[in-house]
């Protein structure tokens, strides 16, 4: 994540959803034992991926990015459109 801290009224739609969005991820990962870490569960034309989180980007002004691992060990990258943003975080064995 980036380090810069540029006041939110600042922030492109991507920027502050980035921000947002890690704020959500730490906080959901503090409750998590040892044996665990953040997945997401993504759902789209019908279909669902559950992958493990490993990166979140953004390139502004509207794009928000994931890039993890999924069940099968596979490396996986969603890109997505800040408008259909909708993320399921859920706790995955390591």
């Amino acid at each position: 994540m980036h380090n810069i801290k540029i006041p939110s009224s600042q922030l492109s739609p991507a920027a502050w959803t980035y921000e947002r969005l890690g704020m959500y991820i730490k906080d959901f990962e503090a409750d998590l034992d040892s044996e665990h870490e953040i997945g997401a569960r993504l759902v789209s034309f019908g279909q669902s991926i559950t992958f493990h989180i490993q990166k979140v980007g953004y390139h502004g002004p509207d794009i928000i990015s994931f890039d993890g691992i999924d069940s099968n060990g596979q490396k996986v990258q969603l890109i997505q459109h800040m408008s259909q943003l909708s993320v399921l975080l859920m706790a995955m064995k390591k």
